[in-house]
C-alpha cells in the first residue's frame, strides 16, 4: 500500500493488452480483476475495476492504462476502470 500511497511519480500512459480476466472473492466482498501487459514493459499487472468496466471487456482488448514508478521501485498501473 506504501508503494502506491506515497508515490508521487509522474505516470506514462500506455496501451496495455488485457491477458486474463477473474473475479475472486467471497459472498462479503467481490473483485473484479483484469491481468494486463503494457507494450514496452516485461511485468504483468492485475488491477481491481469496477463490475461495468470489467464486463465491457474482452480478453486480447487494448486499453489506455498509467503506468507509476512506485514510492518503493514497483511499478503499479491505473486506469479509468479502476473501481
Amino acid at each position: 500500500m506504501a508503494n502506491v500511497f506515497f508515490d508521487n511519480s509522474e505516470a506514462k500512459t500506455v496501451v496495455a493488452t488485457i491477458t486474463a480476466k477473474r473475479e475472486s472473492g467471497s459472498w462479503k466482498t467481490h473483485n473484479y480483476l483484469l491481468q494486463l501487459a503494457p507494450q514496452g514493459d516485461s511485468l504483468v499487472y492485475e488491477v481491481a475495476v469496477a463490475y461495468s468496466f470489467y464486463q465491457a471487456c474482452t480478453e486480447g482488448q487494448l486499453i489506455a492504462v498509467r503506468v507509476h514508478s512506485g514510492f518503493l521501485g514497483r511499478g503499479w498501473v491505473s486506469s479509468d476502470g479502476n473501481s
